[in-house]
Formats: C-alpha cells, structure tokens, sequence
C-alpha cells in the first residue's frame, strides 16, 4: 500500500512550469527577482528593500566505505536536487507571504524556492521584502528566511561530485519517478554516492 504523503518535483513543462508562481525550476536567477520587487518597491511608494539568496555550498562530505576492503574517502557536493509536492508548497508559501507582510509591516514579500537539480555555487532560495522604513524589511526578511526553512514542504537530495549517479529516493525505479518521502533512518546514509537531507539544517545549503 502507498503512503499517504507523496512529494513530486514540478513537472518540467512550460506551461506547468507557468502555473506554479513559488516554484522555479533549476537555480534561480536572484537579478532577475530583485529587478521586479524594486519596480514594485517603487510603485508602492517603499523606502527600503531587502533580500536573501541561499546558495548551494561545494561541501565535502565523509563517505564510509561499502566493503571491508574500501576505505574512507570523501566527495564533493556537485548539486542538491530539490523536490516538493507543487500544490501545497504553492499555497503554503503563499500564505507565508501573506502572514509575513501582515504581522512585520512590510507592504511586500515575494518567496522563491529551486526544484530539480540545483548546481553548487548557485541559488536555490531567493526572498524579497518591501518595507517604508528598513526595521519592517530587516524583520520581515528574517522570519520569511526562517519559516520557509521550518514550514516549506521541500525536501533535498545531495548529488555527489565524480560521475555517480546517486542513491534512488525509495519508492522511485527511474530518476523521473515520482519517490516516497524516505524514512528518517535513510537521511543521513552516506555508503551511497548521494544522501536525503530532509530537515531544515541542510549541510549544503544555506
């Protein structure tokens, strides 16, 4: 029997791409987003602006040895892939953005987060606020930053630098499937060319 929960990465079509305004297939082109909340910025009569990028770090991680006779060595991180179950990371943060502007003050908060694989050295979270005085944007920018890390339903994969292809989520039979939320014991199974990150402290990102 299936689990009850699954998580999906975004289907990789234009127009489903299109739908889902959170989510952003690949890494994120943090210029891009800073350009559009500083026209709105200056629409709405704003006086100060705030963002942060979370980047995917080249960490080097210990890998134990699969055999007796192999010994310790470790790998550098090449990508973290992404996935989330699309429909409720749209609306979840959606209303973070929503609840943010509400209780800081901010007139504006815009919250993106990568899917897919997301190569080391470029973003994979990018959060805009928008305040009249910069005491609103610095608060609202710290709690969107860290409720998206606690609430988010988004789940990361190390890939491992090298040419190995990585451990498949369970669940999954071809890198396309769609695979199970893995167990907690798997999250930190490092005999494998890639490992699930599954809480908010992700050893390779922000």
């Amino acid at each position: 029997m299936a689990p009850p929960f699954r998580h999906t990465a975004v289907p990789r079509s234009l127009h489903q791409i299109a739908a889902c305004m959170h989510l952003v297939d690949g890494p994120i082109d943090a210029e891009a987003f800073r350009r559009a909340l500083s026209g709105e910025a200056a629409a709405s009569g704003c006086g100060a602006v705030a963002e942060f990028v979370g980047m995917v770090r080249a960490d080097l991680v210990d890998a134990k040895s699969t055999t007796a006779d192999e010994q310790p060595h470790t790998r550098a991180v090449e990508a973290i892939v992404y996935e989330a179950y699309a429909p409720m990371a749209e609306r979840i943060l959606a209303e973070l953005e929503r609840e943010i502007q509400k209780a800081s003050g901010a007139m504006l908060c815009r919250i993106r987060h990568s899917v897919g694989a997301v190569p080391a050295g470029t973003a994979s979270m990018w959060i805009g606020v928008a305040a009249v005085h910069r005491a609103e944007a610095f608060e609202a920018l710290r709690s969107a930053v860290d409720r998206v890390k606690v609430e988010a339903p988004v789940w990361k994969w190390e890939r491992f630098a090298g040419g190995e292809s990585g451990q498949q989520p369970p669940g999954s039979s071809t890198p396309d499937a769609a695979p199970h939320k893995p167990p907690a014991r798997q999250a930190d199974d490092r005999k494998t060319a890639g490992r699930w990150v599954t809480g908010p402290q992700s050893p390779s990102s922000f």
